[in-house]
């Protein structure tokens, strides 16, 4: 018996691959302009966030004494809003593990 060498011929065909970088910075949405009555409490809307891997936690940067975040929904509360100072600014960041977002 008699063995046979097949002969195998192997191409390579190399092509430039681009990866894309996955972008997981969080964004929060606009939260629109609200009011409410002196004395009465206040709870914001949940804001929206875009972009980001999870977790996310939410922290209150800027608002007015006595106003409180909720870390996980974001979710604004105000027990008793004052008309001094007012309007009021509040600004909320959203964090991930990589970036935030205010």
């Amino acid at each position: 018996m008699r063995n046979a060498c097949k002969g195998l011929l192997l191409l390579a065909l190399l092509t430039p691959l681009l990866v894309n970088a996955i972008d997981h910075l969080p964004r929060i949405g606009a939260i629109p302009d609200d009011s409410v009555e002196e004395g009465t409490p206040y709870t914001g809307p949940t804001p929206s966030v875009s972009g980001s891997i999870s977790p996310v936690t939410f922290s209150l940067q800027t608002g007015p004494s006595g106003m409180t975040i909720n870390g996980t929904t974001g979710v604004v509360s105000w027990t008793s809003p004052t008309v001094t100072g007012s309007p009021h600014t509040v600004t909320i960041r959203v964090t991930n593990s990589t970036a935030s977002d205010d």
